[in-house]
């Protein structure tokens, strides 16, 4: 109910707001923006994902421009541990993009080299020799196109891994229309099932679905071929985002770490050519061992932790603002989001 509220006089407030709001820090200042997905209002991809993981092309546009015009220097995240130290107010923001999905390359890279603005992608190495989707994609895919008694009969399972014991038997529907109220169980479902590993998860899903009378298609992520049209593009640094995806919880061991953190920057660097010196923990999950390890490899790291980032915080567990449609298309939402009022 307060969400409601808040968000609409938050969108008011900021709206009637002059284009440059005044920095109250005598320091500067570093906020990251999350993006995932760049895809078309119409795109029949977005409607597989997650609420949270989408913006079109034309949101991007905006949310560059809007930052511009409130004063932000638009910066390389790997910039940071050099910028943090200028005296004065400065306001810096970084766009970084999570997975490595190739609409980056595709809709994103034209804009940003359009508004001369750096960016970070986070690429999986695993992934960039394997065009293999992530679990939860493909899962929403699943819950999209399955038939609704099918789909409900997996929603009242407490998590995949129950679905698949519970419901053998995948069945789908042409349509594929899910309501609003089903779109928010399936995002609380995926949510759930994050109990679990990612490999248990990307197992199961693979098996069950291998079972399916409907071939599901993997979307496109970027691989080893699109890594010289990505390098055409200066206004793009690369980072590692693991070598699996897998989250970086007490679950995994010390040696399946040192392949996530270490290993990963090895093969990306050699596969790429360029030097990778920044990090991503996947779905923010990190333990002191993982920002140890992370510490040791590379310059700095992000998480999903909310908020702005002061020259005095950790450069291994920077903040992040995560963007998508709901909070990025208009511009007074757009603006209390990045000033950490939503």
């Amino acid at each position: 109910m307060l969400r409601r509220v808040v968000k609409p006089l938050a969108l008011s407030i900021f709206s009637r707001l002059p284009k440059r709001l005044p920095s109250l820090k005598n320091s500067p200042t570093l906020t990251v923006l999350t993006y995932h997905r760049v895809l078309p209002q119409q795109s029949m991809i977005a409607r597989f994902e997650q609420p949270g993981m989408v913006v079109t092309p034309e949101t991007l546009g905006n949310n560059i421009q809007w930052l511009k015009d409130d004063g932000y220097q638009l910066i390389s995240l790997s910039d940071w541990p050099k910028l943090r130290n200028n005296p004065g107010r400065h306001r810096y923001a970084a766009i970084t993009f999570d997975d490595g999905w190739r609409d980056n390359l595709t809709n994103a890279c034209p804009l940003l080299a359009e508004h001369q603005c750096p960016a970070t992608i986070y690429l999986v190495t695993e992934k960039l020799a394997h065009d293999s989707s992530y679990w939860p994609t493909r899962l929403g895919q699943v819950l999209c196109l399955a038939q609704s008694a099918v789909r409900d009969e997996i929603l009242d399972c407490a998590d995949l891994i129950a679905a698949v014991e519970r419901v053998p038997e995948l069945r789908f529907s042409e349509s594929g229309s899910i309501s609003q109220a089903s779109d928010l169980r399936i995002d609380q479902f995926i949510e759930a099932s994050k109990v679990h590993r990612d490999d248990e998860l990307d197992a199961a899903l693979k098996e069950w679905i291998a079972k399916a009378d409907w071939p599901l298609a993997e979307p496109e992520l970027i691989e080893l071929a699109d890594i010289e049209m990505l390098k055409g593009f200066p206004e793009v640094e690369l980072g590692s985002h693991t070598n699996t995806h897998l989250r970086l919880t007490n679950k995994i061991g010390q040696e399946e770490l040192k392949t996530e953190v270490i290993s990963s920057k090895a093969l990306l660097e050699d596969l790429t050519g360029t030097s990778i010196q920044s990090f991503c923990y996947p779905n923010g999950d990190f333990t002191d061992a993982a920002v140890s390890l992370v510490r040791s490899a590379y310059h700095l790291a992000v998480t999903t932790q909310a908020g702005i980032n002061t020259a005095e915080d950790d450069l291994f567990c920077l903040k992040r603002m995560t963007m998508h449609e709901g909070v990025s298309r208009e511009r007074g939402m757009f603006m209390a989001r990045i000033h950490g009022w939503v």
